[in-house]
């Protein structure tokens, strides 16, 4: 991939802001729980459009890394990069279970991506452990909500 390395621990700013980013991905479920039925419906849109766009943006990723220089397979990198787009722009559009479901597959779909692109153009360790730690709760988020 291409990425600068900062040891085997994660680099603080991914760390913290990742961990972060899970927070939608934790609160709103819980929040469709513990509230009325009037909120549900707004909560699990909120869920599906969160999950939108951090599965653009995990699918960016690979862009960035191709562009970045010195990739040995831009082509797939820049390629897949926009897949996770296109997907994310139409599954709002779609029932809000079967979008849920989508978007589950979708995010770990870029996690096996960046590992089958991780094994020609190497990341940081940490990123890998990190990106496996943030696909778990994401993709589980999303796919339990998918049952509420």
């Amino acid at each position: 991939m291409n990425i600068s390395s900062h040891g085997r621990q994660p680099y603080a700013p991914a760390l913290a802001l990742g961990l972060g980013g899970l927070i939608p991905f934790v609160m709103l479920p819980l929040l469709v729980i513990v509230l009325d039925e009037a909120h549900q419906e707004f909560l699990l849109h909120a869920l599906v459009l969160y999950g939108a766009v951090i599965c653009t943006f995990v699918g960016a990723l690979q862009w960035g890394y191709a562009v970045r220089g010195g990739s040995q397979q831009p082509w797939l990198q820049c390629g897949w990069s926009i897949v996770p787009a296109l997907i994310s722009w139409i599954v709002p559009l779609l029932a809000v279970v079967t979008s849920l479901r989508i978007l589950a597959g979708l995010l770990l779909a870029c996690y096996i991506a960046d590992r089958i692109i991780e094994k020609t153009e190497p990341a940081p360790e940490w990123f890998i452990r990190l990106r496996g730690v943030l696909t778990i709760v994401g993709s589980g988020s999303l796919l339990a909500a998918s049952f509420i």
